[in-house]
């Protein structure tokens, strides 16, 4: 077996409620394990938009790109505050299945980090499991953290679930 290594820690967030749940675990993990941690925040692109509809709506795009850019930056402050030294940004646009996907490759990290999100049965039906989608073609493992899970027990005991990819 290779080396197991684990320096590069992302954590993808997306507006969901889970987001927190994610991100403070990132941080935590990053910060036990001196890792780089990479916060990306995915503006989804294809939630009911028709390019052609998107055109003259530049106040919009704005105001959505500053609000994800605003929880970036605040969880970027929270890991620098639980002591992670090494912080990296990074805002994406586009599919989230693509683009979280894209930014794994390019930041190479060593394991991805998500929220569990919940969706209705008809929602999972039409468009799938962005969390499924993840784990079957992120090329890195992909640890899913529930938003319900206690942030206090985490430093106590480290038995993540980690799915791998093919």
């Amino acid at each position: 077996m290779s080396n197991l290594s684990c320096q590069r820690i992302m954590v993808a967030i997306d507006g969901s409620e889970a987001r927190h749940a994610a991100a403070n675990y990132a941080s935590r993990l990053a910060r036990k394990l001196s890792a780089t941690l990479i916060v990306v925040g995915v503006i989804d692109a294809t939630v009911g938009t028709d390019p052609q509809d998107l055109t003259g709506s530049s106040e919009l795009i704005e105001l959505i790109d500053q609000r994800v850019q605003d929880e970036v930056n605040e969880i970027v402050e929270e890991a620098r505050q639980v002591g992670v030294a090494e912080v990296e940004r990074q805002i994406v646009v586009g599919d989230p299945r693509a683009v979280i996907v894209q930014a794994v490759l390019d930041h190479e990290a060593d394991l991805l980090v998500i929220g569990s999100r919940r969706c209705s049965a008809i929602q999972h039906l039409l468009t799938g499991s962005l969390t499924e989608y993840l784990v079957e073609h992120a090329p890195s493992p992909v640890l899913i953290v529930r938003s319900d899970q206690d942030p206090d027990q985490w430093d106590r005991e480290f038995t993540p679930y980690v799915a791998m990819g093919r």
